[in-house]
């Protein structure tokens, strides 16, 4: 019997399994719903016209894998102006989700999308003008959803099998 065939066939396993995946799937859901809706009330604020002052890409460590090689992701490092009220702000914030990539194209990509001394449309919160962002959409929030969606989906097919072995 392979390892598999032994693992699919101990019921307390395969639960233990889906309900990992299924809590796991709902928490990753709840925090890419949270990041939608910000981007769905940045959508909302005031904007202001801005220019970006500075535009470049980082390389930061992102821990240790199981074979301790030092990990690293690409970051967009965007920093903008902007006026509100006859009062500077200065913000890097680019949006509500994730921009790192262990890919650089990546970061490389969307600091080209804001090059130095570009002019920006600036979304603030009118409650604190110095809470802001560039873009009201991030699409890495709607991919996060739905994998996360797909994971639950999977945990609630092997629950099924594991209630089939039963």
């Amino acid at each position: 019997m392979s390892s598999t065939q032994s693992f699919l066939s101990d019921p307390f396993t395969v639960l233990i399994m889906s309900l990992v995946l299924v809590l796991s799937g709902l928490l990753l859901s709840l925090i890419c719903v949270a990041l939608i809706r910000a981007d769905l009330q940045a959508r909302k604020w005031p904007t202001a016209q801005g220019k970006i002052t500075a535009s470049t890409t980082e390389r930061e460590a992102t821990g240790y894998d199981s074979q301790h090689h030092m990990g690293h992701a690409w970051v967009p490092e965007i920093r903008y102006a902007y006026e509100v009220g006859g009062t500077q702000f200065h913000g890097k914030r680019i949006g509500n989700g994730v921009y790192s990539s262990s890919w650089p194209g990546s970061a490389k990509r969307v600091a080209l999308r804001y090059r130095s001394g570009t002019a920006v449309t600036v979304h603030y919160n009118p409650a604190d003008p110095g809470d802001a962002v560039l873009n009201t959409f991030t699409l890495s929030n709607v991919v996060g959803l739905v994998i996360s969606l797909m994971v639950v989906a999977a945990g609630l097919v092997l629950l099924g099998f594991c209630f089939h072995l039963l």
